[in-house]
């Protein structure tokens, strides 16, 4: 798709002909399902494939393929940047929502994560074990033709994690984030990654990153596609908590069309369009430490989920708050040309 990174599907390089066909039995299969492959692929092609990387991958892959297949298009690179530069606050994950349980986000073209380009990001959200089980056991039953199911240990604690590639690397190296719910208010308190070795050792290990190797670059950019992530669904919560439906319509961005993609997954997917908020300014420079750029926040308080608001979920409520100048003795003017 002109002007996007489309995300790679993991399970194309699976369910691949030019894979089947390494297996001169099935030269003569022609009616096989895609599903069928698969099968194929995890009991014959690579046995121990639960046991790897690309397992948890191809599960969400596939949920997303037989689910609501929502993909979000951001109108353009600026909106994005406005994003990662944007200034939020999230003290309780309870209320925390993504625009959707799971979404591609498409990445344009222009933008880069510590310099880096980044294709396609699945995004997953699971809140508890039953979510959890409810995005592997698909899978897991193509793989063993109904006879399992998922046995995600009771009581796990949400998870948010991400799928994605660095542009430059090789298109059978996948990189992966998962990182728990209740870390996120933490991780999102630093700046950088390197500031997470005081807030939550281990950021950059195995319990977090799932990849074969980063170097400091890439690191950085997992980090930014973390918080970029989150800055946005905040920013989607605050659009649906104030009505403002000028923020994420459906559809795609320009003159898109549906025929334009050439992954079989992408094919039949629901489009939404992520555009900017009428009113909201890029951050800048502070002139003195009087000035507070815009920012998004949380509400927490019981008294904001009171009379009209009382359904509504703690932690739900994200209100906008413009830049100012928070000192009495100054006079703001603005200067037009």
């Amino acid at each position: 798709m002109p002007g996007y990174y489309q995300y790679r599907f993991n399970l194309d390089l699976r369910a691949s002909d030019k894979i089947i066909k390494k297996t001169a039995k099935l030269n003569r299969l022609k009616s096989w399902s895609f599903e069928d492959h698969i099968h194929h692929y995890t009991n014959y092609i690579e046995p121990d494939f639960i046991n790897t990387l690309d397992f948890g991958i191809c599960c969400e892959e596939y949920y997303w393929r037989i689910g609501q297949r929502r993909m979000i298009f951001p109108k353009d690179a600026d909106v994005l940047n406005m994003l990662l530069q944007a200034k939020f606050s999230l003290s309780e994950v309870e209320g925390f929502r993504l625009p959707y349980d799971q979404f591609i986000l498409a990445i344009p073209k222009e933008c880069k994560f510590a310099g880096l380009s980044i294709t396609g990001v699945l995004v997953t959200m699971c809140r508890n074990t039953d979510e959890m089980n409810e995005k592997i056991d698909p899978f897991i039953k193509v793989c063993s033709k109904g006879t399992e199911s998922a046995q995600t240990p009771p009581g796990r604690k949400g998870m948010l994690t991400f799928n994605f590639q660095f542009a430059h690397d090789p298109a059978t190296t996948y990189s992966r984030i998962s990182v728990k719910l209740e870390d996120l208010p933490r991780i999102l308190s630093a700046n950088r990654y390197q500031d997470l070795a005081d807030i939550l050792p281990g950021f950059a290990s195995r319990g977090y990153l799932h990849t074969e190797r980063c170097d400091n670059a890439e690191l950085q950019a997992h980090y930014e596609l973390l918080k970029l992530m989150v800055s946005m669904s905040v920013y989607v919560m605050y659009a649906r908590s104030n009505d403002r439906q000028d923020i994420l319509q459906d559809g795609l961005p320009g003159q898109f069309s549906n025929h334009q993609f050439a992954s079989l997954g992408h094919r039949r997917s629901k489009h939404m369009t992520l555009g900017s908020m009428a009113g909201v300014r890029e951050n800048r420079a502070s002139p003195n430490s009087h000035y507070r750029s815009w920012h998004f926040r949380q509400l927490v308080h019981d008294k904001y989920y009171q009379n009209e608001y009382q359904g509504m979920e703690k932690g739900s409520r994200i209100v906008f708050v413009s830049d100012t100048l928070v000192s009495n003795k100054a006079n703001p003017a603005t200067l037009i040309e």
